[in-house]
């Protein structure tokens, strides 16, 4: 019996070790995302009252620059997610470590420093904006080195029946950030006179947290992943090897599967961002809404929602891979709830519109790691940062589009203002769902597993 246990030690206690050290790296990815997202829409659900701290005034200029700052997210990755990619290449020997902890920890440190410029920017005896803006636009570079990252984390660090739960963990995070801020500002900010006060103190909690990201991510990230089946399977091979090159990542826009794929997350990305951006201007009109609170509440019940979705559809794609019948179902899904929305808004029957804007954050939400993780077996080998990355950049793309378009076509003779800008989006929505019909592909990793199954397990070595 001695000896029995003798010779599981050396199985079990490494494989414990193994289980913990991959759960505190997602727990400090799933941190610095969650910190990442809360930057971003701080300032949305309470526009006017950031206006009035920033320039004594509500007005339609002031009331453009607080937008100015969630909108720097979605202009700033698309112009420099390409330029990204190299800091997430393997380079043999370097003292950096892989890419992933690279290119991880430049953005958890970005993160970091923008919470403290945020915060001393908002400090009573300081009142700048232009320091504040200069905040944001740091972490909306922070933003390129991690909203890609998910399904590489998920396929580096755990096994493959597992890595489509653990890439829809890692992107409910950033969905949670932005529940919480939709949620929160609204109560924490709620524009009396103590605003002087609270606004300070709501970014210096913000830059706590940022900090404490960072911190995690820092010691998480110390020792590089002992399972990475994706290298295992190509390293007597480089010509098949995940180095990053402008040829591997141009040579994907030459395939159909790929520009398919680009336009149907681009589309229901995009209206993703426009419906979350645009909640207050679709719903206040037609219901007569003047409570901001009312509104960002929805907003974070929209996005928590769809987290144990996400995490379901997960669970089902690790035990059936169907990513393109799943895809298909909720993008339908998703056109449904939207036109329910339109169709409510315009007979002012507000429970239905309540439950077409759940609906479509049960749906949608999934739809986002559902789809990382196909273009990840669609173009295996290729590193899933690059696919994931260009996908990203045409959801920001599409998204600040959209929020502009629709912004201007608002029509104030009508109850339902916004019932033109919704025909848009629907319109938007179409396209995405043609788009997605026409993607189709063999599951290239999922092939690779099965024809090497000795190389996809967990080296605990």
């Amino acid at each position: 019996m001695e000896n029995r246990w003798n010779e599981r030690m050396p199985l079990l206690n490494p494989q414990r070790r193994e289980a913990s050290k991959r759960w505190f790296v997602l727990a400090s990815f799933c941190l610095f995302s969650f910190t990442n997202a809360l930057q971003w829409i701080t300032f949305s659900p309470a526009v006017q009252t950031f206006a009035k701290y920033f320039f004594n005034e509500v007005s339609l200029s002031t009331t453009n620059a607080i937008n100015a700052f969630s909108g720097s997210y979605m202009i700033i990755y698309p112009i420099l997610v390409p330029f990204s990619f190299s800091y997430f290449e393997d380079e043999e020997g370097s003292k950096f470590g892989s890419g992933l902890k690279r290119g991880i920890t430049i953005g958890a440190l970005l993160n970091a420093i923008a919470g403290i410029i945020r915060w001393v920017g908002a400090y009573p005896n300081w009142q700048g904006y232009s320091v504040v803006f200069l905040g944001q636009v740091i972490a909306a570079i922070a933003q390129v080195y991690m909203l890609a990252l998910p399904p590489r984390l998920a396929v580096a660090w755990f096994p493959p029946d597992e890595i489509n739960f653990i890439t829809a963990i890692a992107v409910s995070f950033n969905n949670l950030g932005i529940a919480s801020g939709f949620a929160l500002t609204p109560i924490l900010v709620p524009g009396t006179s103590s605003m002087m006060t609270d606004i300070p103190r709501f970014l210096a909690l913000q830059m706590a947290l940022c900090v404490v990201a960072f911190i995690a991510v820092w010691f998480a990230f110390q020792q590089e992943p002992h399972q990475n089946y994706q290298r295992l399977n190509h390293q007597e091979d480089p010509s098949s090897s995940n180095a990053f090159s402008k040829q591997e990542a141009l040579a994907l826009f030459k395939q159909r599967n790929f520009i398919t794929l680009l336009i149907s997350f681009g589309m229901v990305m995009g209206a993703q961002c426009a419906i979350f951006s645009l909640l207050a201007e679709i719903l206040a009109p037609p219901f007569d809404l003047e409570d901001n609170v009312a509104i960002g509440w929805l907003g974070s019940a929209m996005l928590l929602i769809g987290v144990p979705p996400s995490l379901l559809i997960g669970k089902l794609l690790d035990a059936t891979h169907q990513y393109k019948l799943i895809c298909r179902i909720l993008y339908t899904t998703v056109i449904i709830s939207a036109i329910c929305l339109i169709w409510a808004a315009w007979i002012g029957w507000f429970i239905l519109a309540v439950c077409a804007c759940l609906v479509f954050g049960i749906c949608s939400s999934p739809i986002l790691p559902a789809v990382f993780q196909w273009a990840g077996e669609l173009f295996y080998p290729v590193n899933e940062v690059v696919p994931t990355g260009y996908l990203c950049m045409a959801g920001n793309i599409a998204g600040w589009l959209l929020v502009l378009v629709m912004g201007w076509s608002a029509n104030s003779s009508i109850s339902f203002t916004m019932l033109p800008a919704m025909m848009i989006l629907i319109a938007t929505l179409l396209i995405g769902i043609i788009a997605t019909f026409l993607t189709n592909g063999q599951l290239k990793r999922l092939a690779t597993q099965e024809h090497s199954p000795a190389e996809t397990g967990i080296d605990d070595a």
